[in-house]
C-alpha cells in the first residue's frame, strides 16, 4: 500500500489540494481529512470464511477507493478527470476508455469491468433493504449501477 500511495494518493490529494490545485471544485464542503476517510472507507478488506485469513487490497481495488472516495464529492467533469489521471498514475486502463467511470472491481474474476445494461454484475446488490416487501423502484441501468456502486460498500459493510 506504501508504494501505491506514493505512486497515486498523494498525486491526488495534491490535484485537489495542492498549490497547483486543478480540481478543488466539491458538491458539498469538506476537509482534507473527510476526503481521505472517504478513501479509506472503500478499502475493504474482507475476511476470507474457509482460512480466516484476511485479503489484501488489490492495486486496482486501491485504485478505485482513490476514485470513489476523492470524486464521489465532485463534479461529475471533474470526477472523470480524476478518474483518467488516477488510473494513467497506477499504469491501469479503465476497461471503458470512452466512460472511464463505468468502472467495478469484479472479485470473482478479480479484475475491473464495466458496468452493463444486462445485469450480470452484482453490484446492484439490494438484498441489504430486506425490511421492504418488495424490491426498491429501480430500474437497473448503468448509470445507476455506477451511482449505486459509490454506497453499496458502506452498506455491505453494516
Amino acid at each position: 500500500l506504501e508504494s501505491w500511495s506514493d505512486l497515486v494518493f498523494y498525486k491526488a490529494l495534491d490535484l485537489i489540494y495542492g498549490s497547483q490545485a486543478s480540481l478543488t471544485q466539491f458538491c458539498v464542503d469538506t476537509t482534507m481529512m473527510g476526503m481521505v476517510n472517504n478513501v479509506l472507507g472503500y478499502m475493504v478488506v474482507k475476511q476470507d470464511p474457509l482460512t480466516g485469513e484476511f485479503n489484501d487490497i488489490s492495486k486496482q481495488e486501491f485504485l478505485l477507493a482513490v476514485c470513489k472516495g476523492l470524486g464521489g464529492n465532485m463534479p461529475l467533469q471533474n470526477r472523470e478527470k480524476l478518474f483518467r489521471q488516477v488510473f494513467d498514475w497506477g499504469g491501469e486502463m479503465p476497461p471503458s476508455k470512452s466512460d472511464p467511470m463505468n468502472v467495478y472491481y469484479d472479485s470473482e474474476r478479480r479484475c475491473l469491468a464495466c458496468f452493463s445494461s444486462d445485469g450480470d454484475e452484482s453490484v446492484l446488490d439490494l438484498s441489504h433493504l430486506a425490511m421492504l416487501r418488495e424490491r426498491p423502484p429501480v430500474v437497473e441501468t448503468i448509470s445507476t449501477r455506477q451511482s449505486t456502486s459509490y454506497f453499496n460498500t458502506f452498506l455491505e459493510n453494516e
